[in-house]
């Protein structure tokens, strides 16, 4: 049983999913009033999946891969920006993945390519 301030891990968890919700609200009423790609809106100042998939690839020319093991600790739209630019995949195919808060996923470089080893793990939370 986590607690986070004195708050119960399931009060956070409403309120995220919560936060949630009105955001994916907000994304469906700006493509609605815009008519743009879901890639491309960016409702109440929120970068857009292309935004994010730009900062991505620009950040993944920084990692130090040839120091060995890097860690990359982040959120959602991030992390499916992320996932799809190291595997070459375009930025519809972010909405494919779907990853659990605090979860792991681990990719390995090999053959010349990302290989995802493994992918939204969440043992480590069950531990107690």
């Amino acid at each position: 049983y986590f607690r986070v301030e004195g708050l119960p891990a399931a009060i956070l968890r409403n309120s995220m999913r919560q936060a949630i919700t009105e955001l994916r609200a907000a994304f469906e009423a700006e493509i609605a009033r815009t008519g743009e790609s879901r890639y491309k809106v960016r409702p109440m100042g929120v970068e857009s999946a292309e935004d994010v998939m730009a900062r991505v690839s620009r950040f993944t020319t920084t990692m130090p891969l040839d120091q060995g093991n890097v860690a990359v600790f982040t959120h959602g739209m991030t992390e499916e920006c992320l996932l799809c630019h190291l595997i070459g995949a375009p930025v519809e195919s972010s909405r494919s993945f779907n990853f659990d808060n605090a979860s792991i996923t681990t990719l390995e470089w090999a053959w010349n390519v990302w290989v995802v080893e493994k992918y939204n793990v969440t043992d480590h939370l069950h531990v107690f």
